[in-house]
């Protein structure tokens, strides 16, 4: 049984992670967490246990970290300690407060102007295109592969849910905008958010482009989500300067 944290472990652990594909921004807050709980085990020469873990969680509240911040160190440690087989140890997750649930894990318009601003700038007008999707229907990421010429002939899109059709109504002046993407793009069929090579974009890729953007504009990345850019915004779509 594993007593303390080596860095063979931590290496290990980073090449775990790669292998699971997530993402570069979850990887290095990964990797700082887990070192960070390492030098605090080493300071006071603590064992691994769940009662050091616990008692790391209580500083950690003690020093008026956010819920949210203290989650995301709990999914890590319960993860790495999963990883070396330490199944004795699991931290349970802080319920947030009403207050912090509502407000500051919000993303803002302003911060998703920001978000389509940033995204003008770096000329990269598919993702500007797919936020302002992803906020202004009902569409789900999975579904994005749904979305094509055809459907802004039709105004909709046509997706499976529960074995059933379920037709996603398209806003007037999106369409408008899907329309002066797509002749940008040079777009003539098929679907529209796809790969160089013409294939549907995986929801994976999709996360790794929203959180990488999310970066680039000095936003929260764990505040950039599709679920909150649809609740927030006030399905308002924002015109592109080619």
């Amino acid at each position: 049984m594993n007593n303390k944290i080596t860095n063979t472990d931590i290496n290990s652990f980073e090449e775990f992670l790669i292998n699971e594909n997530k993402s570069r921004t979850t990887l290095d807050k990964y990797m700082r967490d887990i070192r960070r709980f390492q030098i605090f085990l080493s300071d006071n020469c603590y064992p691994i246990s769940q009662d050091t873990a616990d008692k790391y969680i209580e500083i950690l509240k003690n020093a008026d970290s956010s819920i949210s911040s203290i989650n995301t160190i709990i999914s890590c440690i319960n993860t790495f300690c999963n990883f070396i087989g330490r199944n004795d140890i699991h931290c349970v997750n802080l319920k947030k407060s009403k207050t912090e649930s509502t407000d500051s894990n919000l993303l803002t318009v302003d911060e998703y102007n920001q978000l389509l601003k940033t995204a003008i700038n770096n000329n990269d007008y598919r993702i500007a295109m797919l936020i302002q999707v992803l906020g202004n229907t009902d569409i789900r990421l999975n579904e994005l592969q749904y979305l094509t010429t055809h459907s802004l002939e039709m105004g909709k899109i046509t997706v499976i849910r529960y074995s059933k059709e379920y037709n996603i109504r398209i806003p007037d002046d999106l369409l408008d905008g899907l329309y002066e993407y797509i002749d940008h793009e040079a777009i003539i069929n098929g679907v529209i958010f796809c790969t160089r090579k013409g294939t549907p974009l995986e929801r994976s890729n999709i996360w790794r482009l929203i959180k990488k953007l999310a970066v680039d504009a000095g936003i929260n990345p764990d505040k950039v989500y599709p679920q909150n850019l649809k609740q927030q915004l006030g399905k308002k779509y924002y015109s592109i300067k080619y």
